[in-house]
């Protein structure tokens, strides 16, 4: 459970009745869900063309290990625009 909430997956809260879990709210929506789904599927034919497959045993799991790569390659930007977007939040 706490490497879930280091990794921001889940959010930890107490109260008087003790420590308590839940998802975060990001995971709960199924707006979300389908917005970040219709991202994937229309950047899926510029990716394919990059990937071997040929030796994967589940090609989606090897699909979303590489995203998952591809995400850590790209830490810096992705920091940054975390850091532009919440300052464009906070500003609102």
């Amino acid at each position: 459970m706490k490497q879930m909430v280091a990794d921001g997956v889940v959010i930890q809260f107490d109260d008087d009745d003790g420590r308590f879990y839940d998802a975060q709210p990001l995971l709960k929506k199924q707006e979300v869900m389908n917005d970040f789904l219709t991202v994937l599927a229309g950047a899926m034919p510029n990716l394919l063309p990059y990937l071997d497959l040929t030796h994967s045993e589940s090609e989606v799991d090897a699909v979303i290990n590489n995203i998952i790569m591809l995400m850590k390659c790209a830490e810096k930007r992705l920091e940054k625009e975390l850091g532009a977007c919440k300052d464009l939040v906070n500003n609102s």
